[in-house]
């Protein structure tokens, strides 16, 4: 998630606002804010707590750099582009993105595999492409709960569901995101033939190991 995907870019700047009186604009690309990189609006939230803020933004070819000063309890003043979402590189045999009907909305043909959209608005991710840097930064920023699609936690049968030999293993992934006290709530797509009978069993049993972190299993059959 780098830098100029959108998720940094200022939408909107509340007339008379701090930011607003602090030359900030919309377009802008707000680069830091007291040396601390911002990638999207989780990251502005989280490091924006101080009152006293300085703030270099990218304007055209130009680097700005400025300074707000906000009375106590008053917003910042802007708003900040929707991040672009990471995507699911799975090929699941139960999809049901890929199962929809043509012609509706474009938001609902989207696979994300985003811990961003997990932590904000509850959509389950697999955890297959989630990069050393993502788990650093939900471990410092205390990102939870996050909502993790399981399925099982034996590893060659959840590959399989997934279409990806590649995919982590869940059970490393769980183990640590409990240590560092992050909540999780399960889903399991249970699919006939595959994960259901004692495996599913066998899974939930593992995911109990983990409790209270793993807050919740839901079982979705196909």
């Amino acid at each position: 998630m780098s830098r100029g995907l959108g998720g940094n870019i200022v939408g909107t700047a509340r007339p008379d606002s701090p930011a607003e009186r602090a030359g900030i604009r919309p377009g802008d690309m707000l680069l830091t804010v007291n040396k601390k990189r911002i990638h999207d609006s989780i990251d502005l939230v989280f490091y924006t707590d101080s009152l006293d803020l300085n703030i270099s933004v990218k304007r055209k070819d130009r680097i700005i750099r400025t300074t707000v000063i906000r009375d106590e309890g008053e917003d910042l003043g802007i708003e900040l582009r929707p991040f672009r979402i990471k995507t699911c590189r799975n090929r699941c045999i139960f999809c049901f993105v890929s199962q929809l009907p043509k012609g509706l909305r474009r938001s609902l043909y989207i696979k994300d595999e985003d811990f961003r959209m997990s932590f904000l608005y509850g959509s389950y991710i697999t955890l297959s492409n989630i990069t050393p840097a993502e788990k650093k930064r939900i471990i410092e920023q205390r990102l939870s709960p996050l909502y993790i699609s399981v399925h099982s936690t034996d590893r060659e049968i959840r590959n399989t569901l997934l279409g990806n030999n590649n995919a982590a293993d869940i059970m490393k992934e769980l183990k640590w995101l409990a240590k560092n006290r992050i909540r999780i709530h399960v889903q399991i797509v249970l699919c006939p033939g595959y994960n259901d009978g004692d495996k599913l069993m066998s899974t939930i049993n593992d995911l109990h190991k983990f409790y209270p972190y793993v807050s919740s299993i839901a079982v979705v059959p196909v």
